[in-house]
């Protein structure tokens, strides 16, 4: 017999399923909650839930510096190493700009491992870096 989180792993009936237990379900586009704003928007998130996100309010670009970037990385010793994955936006379907390329290729260098992509607010889909692109 083992745990996962409180549900038993046995064969007699565990609460989970149970008939008397109540589910809620709550749904959602958690893309669409964080980049519905009108301008390009950067989100970065961490293995363990926390995300800050980056904007400096421009329609075709996001001006932030690098260094700016990973000071925000770095608060509460936090390394790039830590992020899940890293998300923009364009609006138009572009593709990695070459400051994109630039941009995950910092990351990268700087311990970054997780997935770095493109949401496109009008599909609602993500293109992801592939591999080793760049």
């Amino acid at each position: 017999m083992g745990l996962i989180g409180w549900v038993q792993i046995e064969s007699t009936p565990t609460l989970a399923q149970s008939q008397d237990v109540e589910v809620w379900v709550g749904r959602g586009e958690f893309f669409d909650e964080i980049f519905r704003d009108p301008w390009e928007i950067a989100l970065f998130m961490f293995g363990d839930g926390h995300y800050f996100t980056i904007t400096t309010m421009e329609e075709a670009r996001i001006g932030c510096p690098i260094g700016m970037v990973m000071s925000q990385i770095r608060i509460d010793d936090r390394t790039p190493a830590e992020l899940l994955f890293v998300v923009h936006t364009h609006r138009r379907p572009r593709g990695f700009s070459y400051t994109d390329k630039r941009f995950y290729g910092r990351l990268v260098s700087e311990g970054f491992v997780g997935r770095f992509g493109i949401y496109y607010p009008a599909s609602g889909k993500i293109k992801w870096i592939e591999g080793n692109q760049w």
